[in-house]
């Protein structure tokens, strides 16, 4: 995300709304990998506290009033606590600003929790030496030529480790930790997650629309669309509200 939000930055996307039309089409989208099908989508949000706020929500603010029961439109709020973080500082520098947001949100609530739960469940003691705070705060110094240099991100660690790890290794494709769940909501748990999303006492039916959701499952099902995140969000949302919020 720090690469695509330089180039379009660079490219002058975010200025030209004809250019942001053009590459936001479906036929673009159809044509291009997923991960910069979701760079793309974003250019058409001009608004940078929306743009860095929708690189980790799977649905835009509008999906949402469209999803969400008349009678429960409450539910969805225009807050942004992004701007609410960045405006109590001040950066040179969008990539920055992206920075302190992965440090504030997404580091504390994602990837250091996970990491901590999986090690922690199989007898490990972690460690996370790059977050040594001398390192954040000279990593915070550094020229931005530096950290998305020819379009890549961990430029300087990765020359670093020209000296002890073949190139080969060092500059292969990024492969991260995937989970099938798209094939798991198509197959082997097709009917836990329609009989969540869609029971009686469904929580997400007491706010979003029934049509909406059995459309998004169908639509998964039938491999029309992949909703798997979508359904993901909203089937951690029921089986939250089933362990904390039951009467049992």
């Amino acid at each position: 995300k720090y690469v695509f939000e330089g180039w379009a930055q660079k490219a002058g996307l975010l200025r030209n709304p004809a250019a942001r039309g053009l590459l936001g089409s479906r036929l673009a989208k159809r044509m291009i990998p997923q991960r910069l099908a979701t760079a793309i989508d974003l250019f058409s949000e001009p608004d940078k506290y929306r743009r860095y706020y929708r690189w980790f929500s799977y649905f835009r603010n509008e999906e949402l009033q469209q999803m969400v029961r008349p009678d429960r439109l409450d539910f969805v709020s225009d807050r942004n606590f992004y701007r609410e973080i960045i405006d109590a500082k001040k950066f040179k520098t969008n990539l920055d600003e992206m920075q302190y947001l992965d440090v504030k949100v997404w580091l504390p609530d994602n990837l250091l929790l996970r990491g901590d739960r999986m090690s922690m469940a199989s007898g490990l003691e972690a460690r996370v030496p790059f977050l040594d705070h001398r390192l954040v705060e000279l990593s915070y110094r550094l020229p931005k030529s530096l950290k998305t240099k020819n379009n890549s991100g961990k430029f300087i660690i990765k020359k670093i480790a020209e000296k002890y790890l073949d190139k080969s290794i060092i500059y292969r494709k990024k492969v991260g930790f995937a989970v099938p769940v798209s094939s798991w909501f198509r197959n082997e748990l097709k009917d836990f997650v329609f009989s969540h999303l869609t029971r009686s006492n469904s929580f997400c039916l007491e706010i979003f629309k029934r049509q909406t959701i059995e459309t998004m499952l169908n639509d998964h099902i039938n491999g029309d669309k992949d909703n798997h995140k979508k359904l993901w969000i909203l089937l951690n949302l029921e089986l939250w509200r089933d362990q904390f919020m039951s009467a049992n």
